[in-house]
């Protein structure tokens, strides 16, 4: 079976995430409209595609919100795994705003394709006239792909691994997806992770997965028969995937992550 013909049979069962209490105005699911989605978002070229090999799928997620200090909810509709797949909803007040909401929908499946398809057909939601940007083309990196809203990044919708996360609210919800991505990417792993590594010039950098109150530190060691690892000065995890970068001199330096 074609992408094409899985986001149409998708989209025209009517995904539980596209229902009464969610977004109530569902635009017309018919072939063209689905054929112009997928033209708009070049949804061929990166559906069931991920940014990096991940050491496991996700199961049965919930949300540290304790760790965000979260617990004022207006509505905490926790999904049940069924058919493979599971959808839960949050309606909350965040912790520091708490005069304002946040609605997060999250929806988890075991196959990677099926959470980009999930994406995509929450697009039919979006009355926009153009589509929603790319968070890369603006310089957000979140998830393995995410799209934002137009001016105020007051909505987020974002995939990574198997797990597809829409956020909205009544003003920016970037550090709050942020820390939502940090906690996948752990749940990817089964230990500490250094994601992206590169070199520019004479310096490392890479991006590190945290977790609030949580010390870190990059050893590194200029060859693997030596015993002994050198530190980088450690930092304090704060839940959002930290950029470290640290000097490279000799030609060649190995490094690992310590976790405290």
């Amino acid at each position: 079976m074609s992408v094409k013909e899985r986001l149409a049979g998708l989209i025209v069962t009517a995904l539980a995430i596209c229902g009464p209490g969610t977004h109530q105005h569902c635009w017309s699911q018919d072939t063209n409209y689905l054929d112009m989605l997928n033209s708009l978002y070049a949804f061929d070229t990166w559906a069931g595609k991920t940014k990096t090999d991940y050491g496991c799928r996700i199961t049965n997620w919930v949300p540290d919100f304790a760790s965000m200090g979260l617990t004022n909810f207006v509505l905490r509709d926790e999904g049940v795994w069924t058919n493979s797949q599971k959808h839960s909803r949050y309606i909350f007040h965040p912790a520091d705003a708490p005069e304002g909401w946040l609605h997060l929908d999250i929806f988890e499946a075991t196959d990677v394709t099926n959470v980009h398809l999930a994406m995509v057909s929450y697009f039919t939601t979006f009355a926009a006239p153009q589509p929603l940007p790319l968070g890369s083309s603006l310089g957000v990196d979140i998830g393995d792909r995410c799209y934002l809203n137009w001016g105020v990044l007051s909505s987020v919708c974002f995939v990574r691994n198997n797990v597809f996360v829409f956020i909205t609210g009544g003003y920016s919800v970037l550090s709050f997806a942020e820390r939502l991505d940090s906690q996948l990417v752990a749940r990817s792993f089964t230990g500490p992770v250094l994601l992206q590594p590169g070199i520019t010039g004479y310096t490392f950098h890479v991006r590190v997965p945290t977790a609030p109150g949580k010390s870190y530190v990059l050893e590194y060691k200029d060859s693997l028969v030596g015993t002994n690892w050198g530190a980088s000065p450690s930092f304090t995890g704060d839940g959002t995937i930290r950029l470290v970068a640290v000097p490279v001199w000799p030609p060649q330096r190995f490094f690992r992550l310590r976790v405290e």
